[in-house]
């Protein structure tokens, strides 16, 4: 039995010793942080669509408010004139834009919920992606180069580099340079 045991031993840690061979742990690393950055690039995109959504919703509210307030000085006028006909038809448009308004407030609240929760979660994965970047950085030195995927590449040499907004303001700066003179 106990020959056995040890035999199971020694073929398990053969075999675990072939796949720590194999599997190329700086690979594995630098895999499993291009995933989680891309899980938090994912959560930006949700969370800005979101924020997108909750800002709609707030700005139709807003619409739905003042076309209210044209409704209610609309009323008034038929009231004034005593046209109860009128005035019923608006009354219902106004109560439907009522409850609608109400039900935009209740999605507007609901969506800025979804946002403090996605923005909490956010924060949390990235706490954890910089925590294990650091620890990457520790265990593999060499490999922390590699790991840093969110750099951005600098263009080949062949293509030309974005123009920035100094470089047209030097450029600005010099034309009225050469124009003074």
């Amino acid at each position: 039995m106990a020959l056995l045991t040890r035999l199971t031993r020694l073929v398990r840690a053969d075999l675990n010793a072939l796949l720590d061979r194999v599997e190329e742990p700086d690979i594995l690393l630098a895999q499993a942080l291009r995933d989680m950055d891309q899980a938090v690039a994912d959560d930006e995109r949700v969370l800005a669509g979101l924020r997108r959504g909750r800002e709609r919703l707030a700005t139709r509210r807003g619409a739905l408010a003042a076309r209210r307030a044209g409704l209610d000085d609309e009323l008034a006028l038929c009231l004034d004139a005593g046209q109860d006909d009128l005035a019923r038809s608006l009354l219902r448009r106004r109560l439907e834009s009522e409850q609608l308004e109400q039900l935009l407030q209740e999605r507007e609240q609901a969506a800025g919920v979804r946002v403090q929760a996605l923005e909490q979660q956010l924060a949390d994965r990235r706490a954890r992606l910089d925590a294990i970047r650091a620890e990457a950085e520790l265990v593999m030195p060499d490999a922390a180069g590699d790991a840093d995927l969110l750099a951005v590449p600098e263009p080949p040499p062949d293509r030309p580099r974005p123009i920035a907004e100094a470089d047209i303001e030097i450029a600005l700066l010099a034309a009225k340079r050469r124009r003074a003179s």
